[in-house]
C-alpha cells in the first residue's frame, strides 16, 4: 500500500494507540507495584547507660529496627528527652541531635520517640562528680639567680569549668636535680630550688588522671646586690596583718621576687611577728601598739633590708545590730543593740555613740537622743530597714523591722466588781486595750468563764456573751 502525507498520520495515531493501550495493560499487573516499606518494630539507643562527669557531652545514636529485621540509623528523626533536665540537657537541634550535657550529679532516663509510630526506647545515664581535664602551672617559665627559690602552683581545670589550687596533691618533677630540684614533701610542693645555672623542666602530674602540665626554669648565675621590701614603713591597725615582699636586685640588673627565700625577722615579736614558714613568708602580725624593725636576710650573701612597721590601735571593721529582723506590733517599742567589732577581734557596745536611721519613718521611727538612743517605734503596718552608722568610720549596717497590726496589750471588764440579788442578771462588757493605745469593745470576741458555776454562770453564747445569771 502507498503510504501519503494523509493516511501516514493515521497510521501512527493507530500504532501509538495501540502502544498506550498496551501500557495501561501492563500497569493493572499488581506484580508490578513498587513493594511497601517495610514497618518500623523497635529502636536500639546507644551507648546503653553510659556514665559521664559534669560538664561532658555524650552523643546517643538512635537504630530503627524493621520487621524485615533491616536497620537504619534514625537519630535525626527521633525526639530525645531527659527525665530531668537540671541533671541533664539532651538536643533535638540539627548536628547536634542526642548530644547529652552534664549540669549536676545524678541520674536520668534518656528516650528517644519515633514522631510518626511513637515507639519509644530509653536507657539510663548516670553523672558523676567533675573530672580534671587539665593542669596549668605558673608561674610560666620564670627566671631566678642562682640560689633563690620560686614557688610553682598547679591549677586544676575540672569539667565543669571550675578551676582548684592542685599544688599540694600533684606530683612535681624536675629533668635537672643539680640545676633545679622542685620540692615534692608536705612541706615544700612546688618549691623550686636554683642550685647552678641552667634550665629545668618543672613536671606537675595528677596521679589519678595522668594528666601533667610542665614549664621551664631558668637559673642565672648572677650575685644579689640588694634587697628592697615593699610595703616600705607601712602602719598597720592591731589585730591586722600585712603581706611584706622582698625584692632582689641582681648583678645583671636583673629583679626577681625572693620573698619565699630570704629569712624574716621582727625586733620585737610583743609588736609584731614575721612568718618563715612555706607559704606564708613575709606575713607580718601585729599583736600590740608600738612599733617593730622587719628585716629580710638573704643567708647565702648576708644582704638584708629593714622597714619599719607602726602598729596602731584597733579599728572598726564592722557592725553588727541585734535584734536580727524583729517583728513587732504598732504603737510598741523595741530597742537594738549595736555591737562594733574590731581588726583585733575584739567587740564593743557602739549603740550611744552610733547614727540611728529609719528608711520609712512612717512605719517605724528610732530614736538619736540620749537614753533612748536605738528605741525603735512601731507607727504603721509594713517594713522598714533600721541602721546603724559609726559616724567617724561611716562603717554601717541594718537589719529590718515588720510592723504588724496593733495587738492587744490588756482588757478591762466593766462592771468592777458588781453585787446582785439571787436569780437577777449582770451583763458585763470587756474592753481591749491595743498598743497603739486604742480601745475596742471585744465582749463578743472573748471567752467568759466563771470559778464557781454554782453561784454564777457567765455566757459565751453569740446572741449573749458576758451575761451572766446568779443562780446561788
Amino acid at each position: 500500500m502507498r503510504l501519503t502525507q494523509g493516511n501516514l498520520g493515521c497510521g501512527l495515531l493507530y500504532a501509538f494507540s495501540i502502544l498506550f493501550i498496551g501500557v495501561l495493560s501492563g500497569c493493572n499487573n499488581s506484580t508490578d507495584l513498587p513493594p511497601e516499606k517495610p514497618a518500623l518494630v523497635s529502636i536500639e539507643i546507644a551507648p546503653s547507660t553510659p556514665e559521664i562527669a559534669i560538664g561532658t557531652s555524650k552523643k546517643f545514636t538512635a537504630t530503627g529496627i524493621y520487621q524485615n529485621s533491616s536497620t537504619r540509623d534514625i537519630t535525626s528523626s527521633v525526639n530525645w528527652d531527659s527525665s530531668d533536665t537540671n541533671i541533664v540537657t539532651i538536643s533535638n537541634d540539627g548536628a547536634t541531635q542526642g548530644s547529652a550535657t552534664a549540669l549536676e550529679t545524678g541520674t536520668v532516663t534518656i528516650s528517644a520517640t519515633h514522631s510518626e509510630t511513637d515507639i519509644k526506647a530509653e536507657t539510663t545515664l548516670t553523672v558523676t562528680p567533675a573530672v580534671l581535664i587539665e593542669l596549668g602551672i605558673t608561674p610560666t617559665n620564670p627566671t631566678i639567680a642562682l640560689g633563690m627559690t620560686t614557688q610553682f602552683t598547679a591549677t586544676g581545670t575540672f569539667s565543669d569549668s571550675t578551676t582548684q589550687d592542685m599544688t599540694a596533691s600533684v606530683d612535681w618533677l624536675s629533668d635537672e636535680d643539680t640545676i633545679a630540684p622542685v620540692g615534692n614533701d608536705v612541706t615544700n610542693k612546688g618549691l623550686a630550688n636554683g642550685m647552678t645555672a641552667g634550665r629545668a623542666t618543672i613536671t606537675a602530674t595528677d596521679s589519678t588522671s595522668g594528666i601533667s602540665a610542665n614549664t621551664t626554669l631558668n637559673v642565672t648565675a648572677s650575685d644579689l646586690v640588694s634587697i628592697e621590701i615593699t610595703p616600705n614603713n607601712p602602719s598597720r591597725a592591731l589585730g591586722t596583718t600585712v603581706q611584706l615582699t622582698a625584692t632582689g636586685t641582681f648583678s645583671d640588673s636583673a629583679t626577681h621576687d625572693i620573698t619565699a627565700s630570704v629569712n624574716w625577722d621582727s625586733s620585737d615579736t610583743a609588736v609584731a611577728t614575721t612568718s618563715n614558714n612555706s607559704g606564708s613568708k613575709g606575713l607580718t602580725q601585729s599583736v600590740s601598739q608600738g612599733s617593730a624593725t622587719i628585716t629580710a636576710t638573704d643567708t647565702a650573701s648576708g644582704i638584708s633590708a629593714a622597714i619599719t612597721l607602726s602598729v596602731t590601735a584597733a579599728t572598726l571593721d564592722s557592725i553588727e545590730i541585734t535584734p536580727t529582723n524583729p517583728t513587732i506590733g504598732v504603737g510598741t517599742k523595741q530597742p537594738f543593740t549595736a555591737t562594733g567589732i574590731y581588726s583585733d577581734a575584739s567587740t564593743q557596745d557602739l549603740t550611744t555613740s552610733v547614727t540611728w536611721s529609719s528608711s520609712d519613718t512612717s512605719i517605724a521611727s528610732i530614736s538619736n537622743v540620749t537614753g533612748n538612743k536605738g528605741l525603735a517605734d512601731g507607727m504603721a503596718p509594713g517594713a522598714a530597714t533600721i541602721a546603724a552608722t559609726d559616724p567617724a568610720s561611716e562603717i554601717s549596717s541594718d537589719t529590718t523591722l515588720t510592723v504588724t497590726a496593733a495587738t492587744l496589750t490588756s482588757i478591762e471588764i466593766t462592771p468592777a466588781q458588781p453585787s446582785i440579788v439571787l436569780g437577777a442578771p449582770q451583763q458585763f462588757t470587756a474592753t481591749g486595750t491595743y498598743s497603739d493605745s486604742t480601745t475596742q469593745d471585744i465582749t463578743a470576741s472573748v471567752t467568759w468563764s466563771s470559778s464557781d458555776t454554782a453561784v454564777a454562770t457567765i455566757s459565751n453564747d453569740s446572741a449573749s456573751p458576758g451575761l451572766s445569771q446568779s443562780v446561788g
